[in-house]
Formats: C-alpha cells, structure tokens, sequence
C-alpha cells in the first residue's frame, strides 16, 4: 500500500480540494459559488499550494496576474473568482506575517 504522504499531490487533487473548499458552509460568502474546478489550471493550483502552507509573497501574486492575463484568465468567470478568492487570502496571509516581524 502506498503511504498518503508520498502521493503526488495532481491537478485532479486540488480541482477536488476546491470543489470541497467551495461547498464547505463554512467557506460560505468567502469563497465564490460559480466556481468550476475543471477550468482551473496548473498554475492556478500552484498559486494555491503557496496559500495553503502561507508561503505566498508579493512577488508570487505579481508573476501569477501576469500569467493570469496571459491565459486569458479573465474570459473564464471561474478563473476570475478563484483570482479574486486568492487574493484574499494572500491578502491575510501576507498581512499577519507582516504584523509578526
């Protein structure tokens, strides 16, 4: 049997981790409703693996809106709300480390 903790984590993983985070009630009016985890990509799941464990910068948030704009992100109304979502989030994230240091 092979150990969880080996397991690469795959697109199909985090479009399965967003479809619970989005119906989780305890998400509710934090994280968008119209929300398809099949349209998002690998770096869309990338940008999220840094929210998960708080690494996120300001420099992350900079090179993902410019490869955001590049794919055309902002035609996918999904993208767009994971866009929005994340930055929240790093939002935080970045603010309460600031308030640490």
């Amino acid at each position: 049997m092979e150990n969880a903790e080996n397991k690469e984590y795959t697109i199909d993983d985090f479009r399965k981790e967003i479809e619970g985070t989005s119906k989780n009630p305890e998400n509710a009016g934090d994280f968008p409703e119209e929300i398809n985890p099949a349209e998002l990509t690998e770096n869309d799941m990338a940008i999220w693996g840094k929210i998960r464990d708080e690494s996120i910068e300001m420099t992350d948030i900079i090179k993902y809106r410019q490869s955001f704009e590049k794919e055309k992100g902002f035609e996918s109304a999904t993208r767009y709300n994971f866009l929005m979502f994340m930055f929240n989030k790093a939002t935080v994230i970045i603010g309460k480390r600031e308030l640490r240091r």
